[in-house]
């Protein structure tokens, strides 16, 4: 995952300071595997593929630092996980699923801390 967002920013830093312009990096066999779009604001989007071309990730970057929702899949393109950044930190609520699409655990973050999280039967349960 480091390596991830180490390419992530190498690709970012690349662009230099002109709004609108795209970037795609590949795999050896043709497919995606990340596509840099730059956005109003200082936004970044940044989509990563698995190899066989399914999304693995998307999500948003605000002068370096990730921001806004993000959202990662399972390889069958099934939602795994969705969550929310301020300024690089975990914030607001996590939402995570198994491969077949089912919610299996919820975290409520506050500036990276955890103020309560559900799991199982989405009981409630606090740190």
């Amino acid at each position: 995952m480091k390596a991830f967002y180490l390419i992530v920013l190498s690709l970012i830093i690349g662009f230099g300071t002109v709004q609108g312009q795209n970037r795609t990096d590949y795999f050896s066999n043709g497919n995606a595997r990340h596509e840099v779009k730059e956005l109003p604001r200082q936004m970044v989007q940044v989509t990563s593929f698995y190899r066989n071309g399914e999304v693995k990730e998307v999500g948003q970057y605000y002068r370096g630092k990730r921001h806004g929702i993000w959202q990662n899949f399972h390889r069958n393109g099934a939602t795994n996980t969705k969550a929310f950044y301020n300024n690089d930190r975990r914030d607001g609520m996590w939402k995570f699923y198994d491969n077949e699409g089912n919610l299996k655990a919820v975290i409520y973050y506050r500036k990276n801390n955890v103020i309560r999280y559900y799991e199982d039967e989405l009981a409630i349960r606090y740190p």
